[in-house]
């Protein structure tokens, strides 16, 4: 079983559960705001008990983990810290991947709303979210056309409390080649 408790009132907390596609991830979101400067306790065992593929016992003496909410309200958007590509850059590989940090964690059920795009619409790629969960890397299934513009856009990424950034990150164009040389040392 899995649970949110309040510490201070006793209570288990209402909220829903959310398994990653691998299976390796479980999202925890409460159908309510947390209460300010509060303790809560998330378990996970008991009955009925829960079993990894092979039938182990994930928590077969119960696990849990102890966190304290604090007392700023989060109604800012996640926002652009640096990339990997610059906005406007010319002549990028057509091998490249675009990689962008934001200034806050990104929750896991919105990293796949970020595009990659031409005029003709947009382009097949991988998402990938770093373990802090700030960078976002956007790898091609195949090369980029040559001497073409590309935007990412995003679309309803969003924070742990929410909030959403969309509209367009950036823009660049590519050159007419693939970048197959390593970083050497100088």
């Amino acid at each position: 079983s899995l649970r949110l408790y309040d510490t201070v009132s006793g209570r288990n907390v209402a909220a829903s559960f959310t398994l990653s596609d691998d299976g390796k991830t479980l999202e925890l979101v409460p159908n309510e705001l947390l209460d300010a400067n509060r303790s809560y306790d998330w378990y996970m065992g008991y009955s009925p008990y829960i079993y990894d593929l092979a039938g182990n016992f994930v928590a077969l003496n119960q696990l849990y983990s102890r966190f304290t909410t604090g007392d700023d309200v989060d109604s800012t958007e996640p926002a652009l810290v640096s990339s990997n590509i610059l906005d406007g850059a010319v002549n990028i590989p057509l091998n490249a991947r675009v990689s962008f940090l934001l200034d806050e964690p990104i929750a896991g059920n919105c990293a796949s709303s970020v595009t990659l795009s031409t005029d003709d619409g947009d382009v097949s790629v991988g998402v990938s979210l770093s373990s802090d969960r700030r960078t976002i890397t956007l790898t091609p299934s195949e090369n980029m056309l040559s001497n073409t513009t590309y935007n990412v856009n995003l679309s309803d990424v969003c924070d742990y409390a929410g909030n959403a950034a969309n509209g367009l990150l950036l823009s660049f164009t590519t050159g007419d080649s693939v970048d197959n040389a390593g970083p050497s040392l100088i």
